[in-house]
């Protein structure tokens, strides 16, 4: 009543009913609610927009859920190309709709596509978490290696269902491996620079370094949605 059925907060609002009643199960109702949100953010923003394709993820996602993995490809295609077309090829914030979509696909038996797709989101997120641990504590570090999204899931899953392919079995190893040594590569790096910074003047560059990266990986955990201060501020911290 107070916006208006076709208001940006109207979709934000249904997006988040949808995602209440999708975890009680109520799919049905949940998809009728993304569908309207969706349908909204198109008429507002134009078809294929970032907002949309959040919403896109969701209704994917219920798809998957539901065991419709042909729906679900369709949605998701469209929610990784309008976050390629914001963001880039291979940007770690999209990496959700791309997981979700190589997982679609995996249900779908087209598992080279998965493989593919899965792995790509696995470098993305994997080089944000190399340039985010440079300005983070240990603990906040290990925090955020275990809960970014990632591609290995769906990579093991086809190696451990194809055991005769060495060369799969390689590729999802090699991806396993170099996702448990960043951070334990970063605080070695650490060491040895704190070891080797003996007097004042060098001491001082090192905590100005440090400084700088503790502003660059915040920022970068903010996440998708930056306005254009917010980007001024993490090319200012890489400068």
């Amino acid at each position: 009543r107070t916006f208006g059925p076709w208001d940006r907060s109207v979709a934000q609002s249904l997006n988040n009913l949808g995602l209440a009643l999708m975890q009680l199960g109520a799919l049905e109702r949940a998809r009728a609610l993304y569908q309207r949100s969706i349908a909204i953010r198109d008429s507002l923003l134009g078809p294929g927009s970032e907002e949309a394709a959040r919403t896109r993820l969701r209704l994917g996602l219920l798809h998957l859920r539901a065991n419709a993995p042909a729906e679900a490809e369709r949605v998701l295609r469209d929610a990784v190309a309008a976050n390629q077309r914001a963001l880039g090829r291979g940007h770690p914030w999209g990496a959700d709709a791309t997981i979700a979509l190589a997982c679609a696909l995996l249900r779908l038996d087209r598992r080279d596509e998965a493989l593919g797709l899965a792995l790509e989101a696995e470098r993305a997120t994997l080089s944000h978490l190399r340039t985010t641990a440079q300005g983070l504590d240990e603990v906040q570090a290990l925090i955020h290696a275990s809960t970014r999204s990632s591609g290995l899931q769906v990579a093991l899953t086809l190696a451990a269902a194809s055991p005769a392919d060495t060369a799969l079995a390689t590729t999802a190893w090699d991806a396993l491996s170099r996702s448990r040594f960043v951070v334990l590569d970063e605080m070695i790096a650490r060491r040895r620079w704190s070891a080797a910074t003996a007097d004042d003047t060098t001491r001082l560059l090192h905590e100005r370094v440090a400084a700088a990266r503790d502003r660059l990986a915040r920022l970068a955990l903010q996440g998708a949605g930056l306005d254009s201060v917010g980007a001024a501020r993490i090319e200012a911290a890489i400068a």
